[in-house]
């Protein structure tokens, strides 16, 4: 997952860097930018969230993350969204 992320991340960039903003959010494709920059901003905010708690998990001793399954079904919910978005 992180190879993914490390991957449109450079995407990104790349594109600001030859569109700039304007270009990139406000251009001829700016739909499926948005869309994409949405999607980056929330993966950084899930590996995030999910890196906080295992953290957390292993301090208080805990070594099962069968309580990540939670976090798995949000991701998942957030996958049907956008699919029915995309339609």
């Amino acid at each position: 997952e992180i190879a993914f992320i490390t991957v449109y991340s450079l995407e990104f960039v790349l594109k600001l860097r030859i569109f700039g903003c304007k270009g990139y959010f406000c251009g001829k494709e700016a739909g499926w930018n948005w869309f994409d920059f949405t999607c980056l901003l929330l993966s950084y905010v899930d590996i995030a969230v999910y890196y906080a708690v295992v953290l957390v998990l292993r301090r208080n001793g805990q070594t099962d993350l069968s309580s990540l399954m939670l976090i798995k079904i949000f991701r998942l919910s957030r996958l049907i969204r956008l699919v029915r978005l995309v339609r």
